[in-house]
């Protein structure tokens, strides 16, 4: 009992004298502008980013691997026939490209760049790495 009390007293003292970081940029999950906006640091020398680009960077690279593993892995799971797959990545694609090729999308259809950047994203990939049919 004590031992919990004295963890959570530290918690809350380490919680209230915490200092507060530098703000991170959200992750680009919201709007297609969002994803264009922020993912721009992710097409630059890794070498000339800031701290806060480098942050920008890594959310990117994060969002395109955990979204295209994660619709890889649905398609996986559910038996999803080649010919019926959303994208067809081929062997060697990196998460830079897929990167390219959202924001390029959504820079060509400005039209659509409030809506959700998932969807837009899955268009992208759609169109830029089709299916064998």
């Amino acid at each position: 009992m004590r031992l919990l009390l004295a963890t959570l007293l530290s918690l809350c003292l380490f919680t209230v004298q915490a200092p507060i970081a530098q703000e991170v940029p959200s992750a680009p999950d919201k709007s297609g502008t969002s994803f264009y906006d922020q993912c721009g640091p992710a097409e630059k020398d890794l070498h000339q980013l800031s701290t806060a680009e480098n942050v920008q960077h890594g959310y990117c690279m994060g969002y395109v691997a955990g979204l295209t593993q994660g619709v890889g892995s649905s398609e996986l799971i559910h038996n999803v026939k080649r010919s019926e797959r959303i994208f067809c990545l081929p062997a060697g694609a990196t998460n830079i490209q897929k990167v390219r090729v959202i924001r390029k999308y959504i820079g060509n259809h400005p039209e659509e760049a409030h809506n959700p950047a998932q969807g837009q994203a899955l268009a992208a990939l759609r169109e830029a790495f089709p299916c064998d049919k």
